[in-house]
């Protein structure tokens, strides 16, 4: 299956902002422009400071497909059984089971 849909031509200059863009900017994120979506790659700070905190990925800038069908029908799209608990990396992109007749597709 093709997924190349999922992708969003971004006009040129257009750059689109994740609602945690301030707060991850003001935590000191630096910035990149991937598939259209400013992301933050990085956060500045002392090394002793990154040791005891967490971090968070933003990960607006990928495509999202919820699938809801037959569970059968949702295994061929995905060219497997899709198990419960466990991402399956096909076609460039995440499968993730929710439920018995829907799925997450990320990428």
């Amino acid at each position: 299956m093709n997924l190349e849909f999922l992708q969003v031509a971004a006009g040129e200059g257009a750059v689109a902002r994740s609602p945690m863009e301030a707060k991850a900017r003001s935590a000191g994120g630096r910035f990149e422009v991937r598939d259209g979506w400013s992301v933050a790659v990085g956060y500045t700070g002392p090394p002793e400071r990154a040791l005891a905190s967490a971090a968070w990925a933003d990960a607006s800038h990928l495509g999202k497909l919820q699938l809801q069908g037959r569970a059968e029908a949702i295994d061929a799209a995905a060219g497997t059984a899709l198990s419960f608990g466990t991402a399956l990396r096909a076609d460039g992109a995440w499968w993730c089971r929710l439920t018995a007749t829907r799925a997450l597709v990320i990428g």
